[in-house]
This record gives structure tokens, C-alpha cells and sequence, in this order.
């Protein structure tokens, strides 16, 4: 078979792709400060690489009228590919153990790659490497969501939710239903039902991390609102209406200020008024290649800043209408009258004793 040509040379193509794994960690790493940006990068190499090489058999299952029948075998290719895969799988943990061992959870790292490791190998031994090879093509979210981590600028939530649901889990329900089917399973598997088991565990895994994406989608679109919410009743609330007393203009300013957050008077204030983009303490946190705000961020520090200096506009309306009012120029005439019944400083120093003598007069702090 053409499985038994490439099966020698299999070792040392594993030790070639890993090699290869870890210098281009060692390369590119440099350009990325946080460990979580650096925990991705093989993951980005690899689901990108996955994503191609499954492009052949996903052609021929299109062509061939969606059905698992005309997917051919390829042996050499699918192995080479299984191969691939092996390696980052290998490197992927022993650079996570070593650089960033925070990153790498239990049940998506060490518990998937060592299963993985397994899967694969079997796949291999078994002819079976296309079917994988075929299943490849789900990596197309996991390169999105790498890219996203990368380079935030290039993140989209509703791209990766679509094509994670598209590829891993309607896809992947098809995939599973066509290689379980008993003249599928029979003719192409010999009857084994260990791929299907395999697609079943698989789907299991990839519900639970879609509900977890969903949910995440879910909380950032309610966090968003909430602060449009927040910043367009800061607006409202600061807009100054005729026939307004100045009790009520300061109390309303008062409330306004205080649905601003609490870094937005001093941080975004001292950002934005020089209309430049600055670095913020949370992009830096992150650890972008860029330190510079999205435009998203940009434009709603932008609104609070508004916000801002509508609230100081009204205070200063309010503190002017204040010192026009009679309450106010009673208040004034008042405590002039109270300074000018007071006694001169001399006149109380002569009377406590703290004349000048000898003509130098004494000082007094």
C-alpha cells in the first residue's frame, strides 16, 4: 500500500515538523510581550496549515455530491498531515510546560493534546488518516480566534461564533451521522464504530466550548450597551433646560457625574483633549504589538470626554447663576460688613501686648 512507503520515513518527518515548531516559536515570539499571545502563535501555524491541507478532501467530499463515498484516501498526503499535526501537538506542550504553563488548561491542553497524540496515531495505523485529514477543515475558527488574540485589531466574535457553528458543530453532526450510517460504516470502516465514537466525543467537547462563546458573546453585548446606556443618559442628564432652578441644575449635574466612571474625569479627560491616541494601562496589560485604542474604544472614551465636559460646563453655568443671585450678594454684603466691624491687626496686637518696641516692629506668624 502507499501507507507502507511513508511509514519508515514517519519518525523523522515527526522530528522534522516539531523541530520546525519550535524554531518558529523561537522567532516569532520576540514580537509579542504577554504569554497569552504567545501561547497562540503555534496554535495560529498550525490551524492555518490544517485549514489548507484539508482544502483537497473537502473538495472532493463538494464535488462528489456531499457524500463521505468520494472523498478519496491519499494515503502519503494524509499522513503527512496527521504527522504535521502530531508534532504541534507535541510542541504545543512541551513549550507550554516550559513558557507558559498558565496558559495551557487541563481540559483544552494537556487532557486534548495527550488524547489527540493518541487519535492521530491510531488514525494513521488504521488507514484512516484522510478521515482526519477531511475533519481538518474545523480548524478554520480556531485560526480566527488565534488571529484575534495576535492581533486584536483583526478580532471578530461573530466571525469565529459563525464559522465555529458552521464547521464544528453542523458540519461536524453531518460528518458524524455519514460515517455512522451502516452501509457508510461498513464499506468504508470495515464496520468499525470507532471513528464515529470518536466524532461523538469530539462534538461533545465542541458544544460545551460554543455555549461557553455564547455566553461570552451574550455578556460583552449587554457590558456595551450598558455603557452606550450609561453615556447617553449622562448626556441627557447635563443638557441645561430653561427655567431650571440651581438646586435642581446642581443636583442634576451631581447624578450625572456620578454615572460617569470613575476613571473618566482624570484618565480619558487627560487622553482625549489633545485629540491624540495614547497608550492605555489596559492595551498595555494586554500585551498588543500596537499600544494605540481601536476606534470602537477610541469613540466611546470620546463620548465620556463629552460627557465630561458637559458636566463642567453646567457646574460652571450653575456657580455663575449662583453669584448672580440676591441670596448670594446678601451673603457678600454681609460678610464685608463683618470685616469692617472687625478691629484693625495693629490695633489688636497694641492690645495684646505685641506692640512694636524700640520702633522695630514685631512679627507675627
Amino acid at each position: 500500500m502507499e501507507l507502507s512507503i511513508l511509514i519508515p520515513f514517519q519518525p523523522y518527518l515527526l522530528f522534522a515538523c516539531f523541530l520546525a515548531f519550535v524554531a518558529a516559536y523561537y522567532l516569532v515570539s520576540p514580537f509579542y510581550t504577554s504569554d497569552k499571545q504567545r501561547s497562540w502563535i503555534l496554535t495560529a501555524i498550525s490551524s492555518f496549515a490544517m485549514t489548507c491541507f484539508s482544502l483537497p478532501f473537502v473538495w472532493d467530499y463538494v464535488v462528489g455530491g456531499w457524500t463521505v463515498h468520494a472523498v478519496r484516501t491519499s494515503a502519503t498526503f494524509a499522513n503527512v498531515v496527521n504527522t504535521f499535526f502530531q508534532a504541534y501537538l507535541i510542541a504545543d506542550v512541551l513549550l507550554g510546560a516550559i513558557h507558559y504553563r498558565e496558559q495551557v488548561n487541563l481540559l483544552s491542553g494537556w487532557v486534548h493534546h495527550g488524547i489527540y497524540i493518541l487519535v492521530v496515531d491510531h488514525a494513521s495505523r488504521r488507514s484512516l488518516a484522510h478521515i482526519f485529514s477531511l475533519c481538518a477543515c474545523m480548524e478554520l475558527p480556531t485560526f480566527i480566534m488565534a488571529l484575534g488574540i495576535l492581533h486584536p485589531r483583526f478580532r471578530s466574535n461573530t466571525l469565529f461564533a459563525t464559522t465555529f457553528f458552521i464547521t464544528r458543530i453542523v458540519l461536524h453532526i453531518v460528518f458524524l451521522l455519514s460515517y455512522t450510517e451502516p452501509t457508510n460504516r461498513h464499506k468504508l470502516l470495515d464496520g468499525s464504530l470507532i471513528p464515529s465514537g470518536i466524532l461523538a466525543c469530539a462534538l461533545i467537547l465542541h458544544m460545551l466550548w460554543f455555549t461557553k462563546c455564547l455566553k461570552g458573546n451574550i455578556r460583552r453585548y449587554r457590558l456595551r450597551k450598558r455603557v452606550s446606556n450609561m453615556n447617553s443618559h449622562a448626556l441627557a442628564t447635563t443638557r441645561p433646560e430653561k427655567g431650571t432652578s440651581i438646586s435642581s441644575t446642581i443636583h442634576r449635574t451631581v447624578q450625572a457625574a456620578r454615572l460617569l466612571p470613575k476613571h473618566s474625569l482624570a484618565s480619558v479627560y487627560s487622553r482625549c483633549r489633545n485629540g491624540l491616541l495614547v497608550q492605555t494601562d489596559v492595551a498595555a496589560r494586554a500585551g498588543r504589538p500596537w499600544p494605540y485604542l481601536r476606534r470602537d474604544s477610541l469613540e466611546r472614551a470620546l463620548q465620556t470626554f463629552r460627557a465630561v465636559e458637559s458636566a463642567k460646563l453646567e457646574l460652571y453655568r450653575a456657580t455663575h447663576e449662583l453669584q448672580k443671585s440676591e441670596r448670594f450678594l446678601e451673603f457678600q454684603r454681609v460678610r464685608r460688613r463683618m470685616y469692617e466691624r472687625v478691629p484693625d491687626r495693629q490695633a489688636i496686637y497694641y492690645y495684646v501686648g505685641l506692640h512694636p518696641r524700640d520702633g522695630k516692629p514685631i512679627s507675627v506668624y
